[in-house]
């Protein structure tokens, strides 16, 4: 009984220094970040697993030392888009800052990831405040090269055609009309049949 006792000891404070490694690891992982340069493999991994509250406290650490989304590698900003992809995360006050901040990002990709989160969020959901975004994000200047549009005008008018209804049809069929390339995808790949 008395070895059992003591194995039982031994377990407990093994046990106990383990997760107090971990908190540690955890501690320096939050702030070992570098977040101006491409993300390193392990912080990526450990970034995209955490779940939302501890996202938070990353957040707010960086925030209390005067950074902002735009401080942030291109990389590490689409991870912040995307921890924003769940219906009960993208009304968050965190949430709405990033996505904000994202929809006018200098990085394309960013905007685009944008893009690919309003189509899945509110797909089919006619949302209007989406539509709104997708239409202005439309016209950055950014999004075009030597008066052409750049991939970005794909994603989103696929977006617009997601979220469906008459508003976003008629917003992506006029925003497509502007140049031949966006309006041959459009119709290609985006109208609505006209198949019986």
């Amino acid at each position: 009984m008395k070895v059992n006792v003591l194995i039982t000891a031994l377990m407990m404070i093994i046990t106990t220094e383990a997760h107090g490694r971990d908190n540690l690891k955890s501690h320096k992982q939050l702030h070992s970040f570098v977040i101006g340069h491409q993300a390193q493999k392990q912080d990526w991994q450990y970034f995209m697993q955490r779940s939302f509250e501890s996202k938070i406290k990353i957040w707010n650490y960086h925030t209390r030392l005067g950074r902002s989304l735009r401080d942030w590698h291109w990389q590490w900003r689409i991870g912040w888009v995307r921890s924003c992809g769940t219906p009960q995360h993208i009304h968050s006050s965190l949430c709405v800052r990033i996505i904000r901040e994202a929809t006018d990002d200098k990085a394309m990709v960013v905007r685009a990831a944008v893009a690919r989160l309003y189509g899945t969020i509110y797909s089919g959901q006619q949302h209007a405040q989406a539509i709104s975004t997708l239409k202005n994000m439309y016209d950055h200047p950014r999004n075009t090269r030597k008066g052409r549009p750049l991939f970005i005008a794909q994603e989103i008018l696929t977006a617009l055609v997601k979220i469906g209804g008459e508003t976003a049809h008629q917003a992506a069929q006029n925003l497509a009309s502007r140049d031949r390339s966006t309006e041959r995808f459009y119709h290609q790949y985006l109208a609505p049949s006209s198949a019986p």
